[in-house]
C-alpha cells in the first residue's frame, strides 16, 4: 500500500484564544479538486459530510483530510506542526464500457475492472455505483447513481451488468464507479452510450413476387427504428447467394430486392436497425420467383463501315432461365412490327411493315453486310428463351455512307497577266470506294456542293474556303490575290453530311500535287504533264487522281517513311495499272522527322491527327549526318530498289525524279561510295526495236550516291559513234537506247555502250535484233 506523507504548516490568530482545528471522517469521501482561495477564506474539496467553507477572522480552518480520527491543533505562535497524515489512494477510473449483448429492453455491458489503487490491488467488500440514463448531460459522480451493489474485484478482470427495463431503440448513457471497503469511490467514470434493439419491423407482408425481384412491405414497430433492411438467400442464410436491399429512412415502409434469379427458392428475413445499424430480424420467410421473361440485350454497339458496305453489331446478353438467341429485325424504314410470344421466327422471315428477320442466332455479335451506301438502316433487338418468349427491344439505327470520291482530271490555267486562275475536273459520279451513285442525279447524301479553298503555301497549308458551287460544275475561275505570286488551290466535293475526300491540289504556275497525310511528302506533275491525267491523255480514257497513302506498317528498322503515290482511275476507284510518264518528270518529296537530334521512322496517326515518331533508326543517323545517311528507294513490282536522290536536311526532305507513281521508302543507307555500276540493273542484252512493246530498248540503271552527273553513248564495234543514250524512263539515275541513231533503227549487230562519271567509264555490249 502506497502512503503519501502531508506536513501542514498553518499560521494562528493574534488572540490566545485561536485554535486551528480538524476533522477527519471515515465515509463518504472521494477524490476532488485542490483546495482554492483568497485572503481568509478558503474552498476545500467537496465531500458528502462535515467541512464546508471554511472562514473567519481569526483564521480557524475546519477541513475534511480523509483520515480515521480528527483533533484540535493549537499553540501560542503563529505557526503550528500537527505532524505528518497518512493519505491513501483510491479506485481508478473505468475508461471503457461496451455492450455486448442488447435486446429491445435490455443492455448487457462489459468494462475491465480498476483495482485499489489504481489499477493495482483487489479490491475486497467494494462497491460498484451504475448510473444511466437518456440524457447525456448527467453529472459525471458517483453521488449521482441508479443502481448501487457490493463486488469483490481483481484489477484488470472484465466485469459485467445487465440493464433491464429499457426503452426499445433508445440511446442509454452509462457511468460506472468503482469504491472500496471504505467507501472511497473513483474520481469519474468514462460515458458509454449504447442503444436497445429496435423492434422488428410490425406485420411484415410478402406483397409481390416476380422473376427477379419480391416486395416486402411492413409496419413501423413500437419504439419506432433508425432504418430497415431486407435481406434474401437460396439457403437459410448458412450460404448460398445472399441479396439485399436497405433504406435510411425511417418512414419508408416498403423494401423490394432485385436481381434474383428467376424460378428460384429464396428465403427471406426483415430487420430493423438502431443508429448504430444494430439489426432485428423477423422470422424468416420462403418462397419461389416466377419462371421470368427473356431480358433485354446491353451494351449494343454499332460499327458502320462504308468501304466494306457493311455494319457490325457487339451486345453483351444478361442472365436469365434458358436462353435460346437473339432475334434481329432490320429494314430501311422506322420498324413498327412486333415479335409475338411463343412463335419463332426464322432468318429471312417478313414482317408486314417490311422489316425481316436479319439473324436470330445464340450469339453476341452480327454483321450485315453487301448494304448500298447512303441510306439509314433500322434495327431491333430481342432477347428470347427455348419457349420463344421474347424480351422487350433494343432499337437503334445506323447510316452508311461515303464521302464522294475527289475529283479527277485536275488541271489549271491562268490568264496571260496572271491575275485570273480557271481550275477543270471531271464532274464527280461515284462514292470514295468507286461505287456508282443511284441516278445521274446525285442525292445531297452522295454529293452536295463542291467547296474551293485557298493557301499561300504547301507544307503545312492553312486552306482557306473561298467558294461554294454547284455539284454540276466543272470549272471555276477566281482571281488570284496578288498576280505572279504562287498560290495553291483544292476543289473539294461534299455531300451532305460534310465528308469529304482528300483533294489534289494545283498551283498558280499550273502544276499539280498530291499531298501526303503528314501535309509535307508530296508528288507534284510539272504544268507540262498534267494532261496525262485527263480523260483524253492516257490509255483507259479515264481522268486520274493520285492519292498520298501512309504505309505506317513498313516503318522501323531502316525505314525511316514509307508513302505510297497511289493512280486511281474515276469514277470506278480502279487502279491505273502500269500508269507512267514518258520520262523522270515526276517530283517526289518525302519527309523525315528528327527528335533529340536524331533522324527518327515516323507516320501519320488518323486517329490523333498527328505525327507519330517511332524508335530511332538502326543503326543511328544523326540529323547533320542525314545527307550521307539517308537515301530514297522506289518498289519496281518485285522488290524496293535504291534511288538514292537529294537530300534537303535544312527542309529534312528527300526528293527523286520518277516516271512513275508508286511505293517510296525513305531509308537509312552509306552514301559515301563513289557511283557504282552492276550488271543486273541492265533490262536487255539484246532488243529488237520494231514498236511492239517488246524489248524495244536497253534500260541500264546504276547507284548514285553523290547525285553526281552522267553521261551515256552508244559504238559500234569499230569504235565509231552511233547515238546518245538518254535519260531513263522510269528513274532518274538510269540511261537508256532505244536502237536507233537519228531516228532511224540502227543496223542489227554488236553494238558498245559508254557510261562515264565521277572521271570513271563503264562499258558493256548490246545485240539489235531485226
Amino acid at each position: 500500500m502506497r502512503h503519501s506523507l502531508l506536513k501542514i504548516l498553518l499560521p494562528i490568530a493574534a488572540s490566545p484564544a485561536a485554535a486551528l482545528g480538524f476533522c477527519i471522517f471515515a465515509t463518504n469521501v472521494f477524490a476532488g479538486e485542490s483546495m482554492v482561495g483568497t485572503n481568509t477564506k478558503v474552498l476545500r474539496s467537496a465531500v458528502a459530510n462535515g467541512g464546508g467553507l471554511a472562514m473567519g477572522t481569526n483564521l480557524q480552518l475546519r477541513s475534511v483530510v480523509g483520515d480515521l480520527f480528527a483533533f484540535n491543533a493549537a499553540g501560542a505562535s503563529r505557526k503550528t506542526s500537527v505532524g505528518y497524515v497518512a493519505i491513501e489512494s483510491q479506485p481508478g477510473t473505468i475508461t471503457s464500457i461496451i455492450a455486448v449483448t442488447k435486446a429491445t429492453g435490455t443492455l448487457e455491458l462489459s468494462w475491465t475492472a480498476p483495482g485499489r489503487d489504481g489499477f493495482v490491488g483487489a479490491v475486497t467488500a467494494g462497491t460498484y455505483r451504475i448510473e444511466y440514463s437518456t440524457e447525456s448531460s448527467h453529472p459525471n459522480s458517483p453521488l449521482t447513481f441508479t443502481v448501487e451493489f457490493a463486488t469483490s474485484v481483481v484489477a484488470n478482470a472484465t466485469q459485467s451488468y445487465t440493464l433491464t427495463g429499457l426503452d426499445p431503440n433508445t440511446t442509454y448513457y452509462t457511468r460506472v464507479y468503482l469504491a472500496d471497503n471504505r467507501k472511497v469511490f473513483a474520481e469519474g467514470s468514462v460515458q458509454s452510450a449504447e442503444s436497445t434493439l429496435a423492434h422488428p419491423p410490425a406485420s411484415p407482408v410478402l406483397a409481390a413476387v416476380f422473376s427477379s425481384s419480391v416486395t416486402f412491405t411492413y409496419a413501423a414497430p413500437v419504439g419506432g427504428a433508425a432504418a430497415y433492411l431486407l435481406e434474401g438467400s437460396t439457403t437459410n442464410f448458412s450460404g448460398g447467394t445472399i441479396a439485399s436491399s436497405a433504406t435510411s429512412q425511417p418512414a419508408l415502409l416498403t423494401l423490394t430486392i432485385t436481381g434474383l434469379s428467376s424460378d428460384t427458392p429464396y428465403f427471406f428475413q426483415l430487420a430493423s436497425l438502431n443508429w448504430q445499424s444494430d439489426v432485428n430480424f423477423t422470422t424468416l420467410v420462403g418462397t419461389r420467383t416466377r419462371l421470368g421473361a427473356a431480358s433485354p440485350i446491353e451494351n449494343l454497339a454499332s460499327f458502320p463501315d462504308g468501304n466494306a458496305k457493311t455494319i457490325s453489331f457487339s451486345w453483351s446478353n444478361p442472365i436469365f432461365d434458358s436462353p435460346a438467341g437473339v432475334t434481329i429485325l432490320v429494314s430501311t424504314n422506322p420498324i413498327s412490327a412486333a415479335v409475338v410470344d411463343g412463335i419463332a421466327y426464322p432468318i429471312g422471315a417478313k414482317f408486314p411493315d417490311g422489316s425481316i428477320v436479319l439473324s436470330s442466332a445464340a450469339d453476341t455479335s452480327v454483321v450485315d453486310a453487301n448494304l448500298p451506301l447512303h441510306t439509314t438502316y433500322y434495327y431491333k433487338f430481342y432477347s428470347r428463351n427455348q419457349f420463344d418468349n421474347y424480351s422487350v427491344s433494343v432499337a437503334t439505327n445506323a447510316l452508311l455512307d461515303l464521302p464522294p470520291m475527289s475529283p479527277g482530271g485536275m488541271a489549271a490555267s491562268v490568264s496571260p497577266d496572271q491575275s485570273l486562275i480557271t481550275i477543270r475536273w471531271a464532274g464527280v459520279n461515284s462514292s470514295l470506294d468507286g461505287s456508282g451513285f443511284k441516278t445521274g442525279t446525285p442525292e445531297a447524301m452522295e454529293l452536295q456542293f463542291y467547296d474551293v479553298f485557298r493557301a499561300t503555301g504547301l507544307v503545312h497549308a492553312n486552306w482557306i474556303l473561298i467558294d461554294t458551287i454547284a455539284w454540276s460544275a466543272e470549272q471555276w475561275t477566281g482571281s488570284v490575290p496578288v498576280p505572279g505570286d504562287r498560290f495553291y488551290y483544292r476543289v473539294v466535293s461534299r455531300d451532305l453530311l460534310q465528308a469529304t475526300d482528300e483533294a489534289m491540289v494545283v498551283d498558280t504556275d499550273e502544276n499539280l500535287y498530291a499531298v501526303g497525310p503528314d501535309r509535307i511528302s508530296r508528288l507534284m506533275i510539272p504544268a507540262a504533264w498534267t494532261n496525262y491525267f485527263g480523260a483524253g491523255g492516257n490509255e483507259w480514257s479515264a481522268p486520274l487522281i493520285v492519292k498520298a497513302i501512309d504505309k505506317p506498317l513498313e516503318l522501323g528498322g531502316k525505314v525511316v517513311r514509307a508513302t505510297t503515290f497511289e493512280t486511281i482511275r474515276s469514277p470506278g476507284g480502279e487502279a491505273a495499272e502500269g500508269f507512267q510518264l514518258p520520262g523522270p518528270v515526276l517530283d517526289v518529296t518525302m519527309h523525315y522527322d528528327v527528335v533529340d537530334g536524331e533522324v527518327v521512322p515516323s507516320g501519320f496517326d488518323p486517329v490523333g491527327n498527328r505525327v507519330v515518331a517511332l524508335e530511332p533508326l538502326s543503326p543511328r543517323v544523326s540529323a547533320p549526318a542525314a545527307a550521307k545517311g539517308l537515301g530514297a528507294y522506289w518498289f519496281n513490282g518485285k522488290e524496293y530498289v535504291k534511288l538514292f536522290g537529294s537530300i534537303d536536311t535544312l527542309n529534312q526532305t528527300v526528293n527523286v525524279k520518277t516516271a512513275l507513281p508508286g511505293s517510296f521508302q525513305v531509308r537509312s543507307l552509306f552514301r559515301d561510295q563513289a557511283i557504282t555500276f552492276d550488271l543486273s540493273q541492265v533490262s536487255n542484252k539484246a532488243i529488237t526495236p520494231n514498236g511492239d512493246g517488246l524489248n524495244d530498248y536497253i534500260s541500264i540503271r546504276f547507284d548514285n550516291p553523290r547525285d553526281s552527273s552522267f553521261t551515256g553513248r552508244i559504238f559500234d564495234m569499230r569504235g565509231a559513234f552511233v547515238s546518245e543514250m538518254r535519260i531513263g524512263t522510269q528513274v532518274n539515275d538510269s540511261l537508256i537506247w532505244d536502237g536507233k541513231a537519228g531516228g532511224r533503227v540502227v543496223p542489227r549487230g554488236v553494238y558498245i555502250y559508254q557510261i562515264e562519271a565521277e572521271g570513271r567509264v563503264f562499258n558493256g555490249t548490246v545485240v539489235v535484233i531485226r
